[in-house]
Protein backbone atom coordinates (compact mmCIF):
# COMPACT_ATOMS: atom_id res chain seq x y z
CA UNK A 1 0.00 0.00 0.00
CA UNK A 2 1.74 3.43 -0.95
CA UNK A 3 1.25 5.88 1.56
CA UNK A 4 1.51 9.73 1.84
CA UNK A 5 3.27 10.56 5.51
CA UNK A 6 2.60 13.85 7.40
CA UNK A 7 4.74 14.93 9.96
CA UNK A 8 3.46 16.22 13.46
CA UNK A 9 4.48 15.89 17.05
CA UNK A 10 2.68 12.07 17.35
CA UNK A 11 3.93 9.24 15.81
CA UNK A 12 3.13 7.96 12.78
CA UNK A 13 1.12 4.75 12.54
CA UNK A 14 3.19 1.74 11.03
CA UNK A 15 3.03 1.15 7.55
CA UNK A 16 0.19 -1.55 7.28
CA UNK A 17 1.30 -5.11 6.36
CA UNK A 18 -0.43 -4.94 3.02
CA UNK A 19 3.41 -3.35 1.81
CA UNK A 20 4.67 -6.48 2.31
CA UNK A 21 2.44 -9.10 1.66
CA UNK A 22 -0.95 -9.51 -0.88
CA UNK A 23 -4.30 -7.60 1.19
CA UNK A 24 -7.18 -10.14 0.95
CA UNK A 25 -10.43 -8.47 -0.34
CA UNK A 26 -14.21 -10.06 -0.64
CA UNK A 27 -16.11 -9.57 -3.88
CA UNK A 28 -19.22 -8.17 -2.61
CA UNK A 29 -21.49 -11.28 -3.82
CA UNK A 30 -19.64 -13.99 -2.00
CA UNK A 31 -21.25 -12.18 1.43
CA UNK A 32 -24.13 -13.83 2.67
CA UNK A 33 -27.07 -12.28 3.91
CA UNK A 34 -28.02 -12.98 7.84
CA UNK A 35 -31.45 -14.64 8.84
CA UNK A 36 -33.91 -11.64 9.02
CA UNK A 37 -35.03 -10.74 12.54
CA UNK A 38 -38.16 -8.66 14.14
CA UNK A 39 -36.99 -4.38 15.00
CA UNK A 40 -35.79 -3.35 17.94
CA UNK A 41 -35.24 -0.02 17.75
CA UNK A 42 -38.28 2.00 16.98
CA UNK A 43 -37.25 5.57 16.95
CA UNK A 44 -38.42 8.08 13.97
CA UNK A 45 -36.14 10.32 12.25
CA UNK A 46 -36.84 12.62 8.80
CA UNK A 47 -33.73 11.17 7.31
CA UNK A 48 -31.34 8.97 9.32
CA UNK A 49 -28.28 9.42 8.01
CA UNK A 50 -25.77 7.33 10.00
CA UNK A 51 -25.77 5.31 13.75
CA UNK A 52 -23.52 4.10 15.93
CA UNK A 53 -23.70 1.77 19.04
CA UNK A 54 -23.05 3.79 21.94
CA UNK A 55 -22.63 1.83 25.70
CA UNK A 56 -25.99 0.52 27.89
CA UNK A 57 -27.76 -0.37 24.73
CA UNK A 58 -28.01 3.00 23.36
CA UNK A 59 -27.77 4.58 19.98
CA UNK A 60 -25.89 8.06 18.61
CA UNK A 61 -27.83 8.76 15.34
CA UNK A 62 -27.39 11.41 13.12
CA UNK A 63 -30.46 13.24 10.81
CA UNK A 64 -29.37 15.03 8.13
CA UNK A 65 -32.46 16.74 7.44
CA UNK A 66 -33.50 17.84 10.30
CA UNK A 67 -29.16 18.77 11.52
CA UNK A 68 -29.46 16.80 14.70
CA UNK A 69 -27.38 13.83 16.44
CA UNK A 70 -29.88 12.18 19.07
CA UNK A 71 -29.11 9.33 21.48
CA UNK A 72 -31.62 7.27 21.60
CA UNK A 73 -32.56 3.81 24.16
CA UNK A 74 -33.96 0.29 22.36
CA UNK A 75 -37.33 1.55 22.99
CA UNK A 76 -37.15 4.65 20.82
CA UNK A 77 -36.89 6.82 23.64
CA UNK A 78 -35.01 9.92 23.39
CA UNK A 79 -32.11 10.81 26.05
CA UNK A 80 -31.03 13.82 24.35
CA UNK A 81 -30.86 15.90 20.67
CA UNK A 82 -27.67 17.96 20.34
CA UNK A 83 -28.41 20.81 16.91
CA UNK A 84 -26.12 23.47 17.63
CA UNK A 85 -23.44 23.76 15.30
CA UNK A 86 -24.47 21.38 12.89
CA UNK A 87 -24.92 21.58 9.28
CA UNK A 88 -25.70 18.37 8.15
CA UNK A 89 -24.41 15.38 9.82
CA UNK A 90 -23.75 12.45 8.48
CA UNK A 91 -21.72 9.54 9.52
CA UNK A 92 -21.28 8.36 12.83
CA UNK A 93 -18.46 6.35 14.45
CA UNK A 94 -18.82 5.19 18.57
CA UNK A 95 -16.11 5.01 20.69
CA UNK A 96 -17.08 2.02 23.69
CA UNK A 97 -13.88 3.06 25.85
CA UNK A 98 -14.19 6.68 26.12
CA UNK A 99 -17.88 7.18 25.07
CA UNK A 100 -17.07 9.73 22.67
CA UNK A 101 -19.30 9.58 19.23
CA UNK A 102 -17.68 11.08 16.39
CA UNK A 103 -19.57 12.71 13.33
CA UNK A 104 -19.21 14.31 9.92
CA UNK A 105 -20.68 17.35 9.04
CA UNK A 106 -21.18 19.57 5.92
CA UNK A 107 -18.71 16.11 4.21
CA UNK A 108 -15.74 17.61 5.70
CA UNK A 109 -16.22 18.69 9.47
CA UNK A 110 -15.06 16.05 11.98
CA UNK A 111 -16.95 16.75 15.63
CA UNK A 112 -17.49 14.80 18.70
CA UNK A 113 -19.73 14.56 21.63
CA UNK A 114 -19.67 13.17 25.20
CA UNK A 115 -22.55 10.48 24.51
CA UNK A 116 -22.24 9.78 28.22
CA UNK A 117 -23.61 13.24 29.06
CA UNK A 118 -26.85 13.08 31.01
CA UNK A 119 -28.46 16.15 30.90
CA UNK A 120 -31.58 15.28 33.40
CA UNK A 121 -28.48 14.53 35.96
CA UNK A 122 -26.04 17.65 35.20
CA UNK A 123 -28.37 20.08 34.21
CA UNK A 124 -26.31 20.75 30.84
CA UNK A 125 -26.94 19.81 27.28
CA UNK A 126 -24.01 17.99 25.08
CA UNK A 127 -22.40 20.09 23.12
CA UNK A 128 -20.59 18.52 19.66
CA UNK A 129 -16.74 20.28 19.36
CA UNK A 130 -14.91 20.13 16.14
CA UNK A 131 -11.81 18.31 16.56
CA UNK A 132 -10.69 18.13 12.58
CA UNK A 133 -11.13 18.61 9.27
CA UNK A 134 -11.07 16.33 6.04
CA UNK A 135 -12.06 16.99 2.44
CA UNK A 136 -15.19 15.07 0.79
CA UNK A 137 -15.67 12.67 4.08
CA UNK A 138 -17.87 9.88 4.01
CA UNK A 139 -17.32 7.45 6.29
CA UNK A 140 -15.66 7.38 9.80
CA UNK A 141 -14.25 4.45 11.82
CA UNK A 142 -12.25 5.08 15.40
CA UNK A 143 -9.94 3.12 17.06
CA UNK A 144 -9.25 4.21 20.60
CA UNK A 145 -6.94 1.27 21.97
CA UNK A 146 -4.37 2.63 19.04
CA UNK A 147 -5.89 6.81 19.18
CA UNK A 148 -6.30 6.76 15.49
CA UNK A 149 -9.77 7.85 13.73
CA UNK A 150 -9.98 7.20 10.07
CA UNK A 151 -11.83 8.87 7.39
CA UNK A 152 -13.13 7.45 3.59
CA UNK A 153 -13.54 10.11 1.29
CA UNK A 154 -15.34 8.53 -1.65
CA UNK A 155 -15.08 11.72 -3.97
CA UNK A 156 -11.11 11.75 -3.10
CA UNK A 157 -10.73 8.22 -3.53
CA UNK A 158 -8.64 7.64 -0.18
CA UNK A 159 -8.44 6.90 3.48
CA UNK A 160 -7.50 9.28 5.94
CA UNK A 161 -5.73 8.59 9.41
CA UNK A 162 -5.98 11.23 12.22
CA UNK A 163 -4.32 11.35 15.35
CA UNK A 164 -5.05 13.51 18.54
CA UNK A 165 -2.86 16.57 18.70
CA UNK A 166 -3.19 17.02 22.60
CA UNK A 167 -3.80 15.05 25.67
CA UNK A 168 -7.22 16.24 25.59
CA UNK A 169 -8.17 14.98 22.18
CA UNK A 170 -9.97 17.96 21.31
CA UNK A 171 -7.95 18.48 18.29
CA UNK A 172 -7.01 15.64 15.86
CA UNK A 173 -4.68 15.83 12.10
CA UNK A 174 -3.44 13.75 9.32
CA UNK A 175 -0.74 11.31 9.98
CA UNK A 176 -1.09 9.05 6.77
CA UNK A 177 -3.21 9.45 3.86
CA UNK A 178 -4.15 5.96 2.26
CA UNK A 179 -4.34 5.67 -1.26
CA UNK A 180 -3.89 2.21 -2.57
CA UNK A 181 -5.61 -0.93 -0.88
CA UNK A 182 -2.64 -2.75 -2.48
CA UNK A 183 -0.28 -2.43 -4.89
CA UNK A 184 -0.72 -1.16 -8.32
CA UNK A 185 -4.74 -0.60 -7.71
CA UNK A 186 -6.16 2.40 -6.08
CA UNK A 187 -8.91 2.64 -4.61
CA UNK A 188 -12.15 3.12 -6.38
CA UNK A 189 -14.54 5.03 -4.39
CA UNK A 190 -13.84 3.73 -0.84
CA UNK A 191 -17.72 4.53 1.34
CA UNK A 192 -17.76 2.86 4.27
CA UNK A 193 -15.09 2.01 6.70
CA UNK A 194 -14.89 -0.12 10.34
CA UNK A 195 -12.13 -0.91 12.61
CA UNK A 196 -11.43 -4.17 14.99
CA UNK A 197 -10.48 -2.81 18.37
CA UNK A 198 -8.90 -6.35 19.15
CA UNK A 199 -6.81 -6.19 16.06
CA UNK A 200 -6.54 -2.97 14.76
CA UNK A 201 -7.66 -4.40 11.04
CA UNK A 202 -9.10 -1.88 9.14
CA UNK A 203 -12.08 -2.98 6.63
CA UNK A 204 -13.23 -0.77 3.72
CA UNK A 205 -15.74 -1.02 1.32
CA UNK A 206 -15.10 0.02 -2.25
CA UNK A 207 -18.13 0.65 -4.13
CA UNK A 208 -16.70 1.33 -7.24
CA UNK A 209 -14.39 -1.95 -7.07
CA UNK A 210 -17.32 -3.80 -5.50
CA UNK A 211 -14.94 -5.21 -3.30
CA UNK A 212 -14.66 -4.79 0.44
CA UNK A 213 -10.65 -4.47 1.38
CA UNK A 214 -9.45 -5.42 4.34
CA UNK A 215 -6.36 -3.57 5.74
CA UNK A 216 -3.79 -5.28 8.17
CA UNK A 217 -2.42 -1.99 10.01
Amino acid sequence: MSMMMMNNNNTAPAAPAAMTKAIHSIPSHQWTTAPRVGATYAAEFRAPAGHGGAPADLLLVSDSAARVLRLVNRSGAELWEVSRGLKRPSAVAVCDHTQMGYVIDDAFLIGRVNVGVRPEITGFAPVVERIAEVPHASAIAVDSMRRRIYVASAHLRKVTVLAPQNHEESRWAAVATWETPRPNVAFGQPVGIAVCGQTGEVWVSDRKARRVYALDC
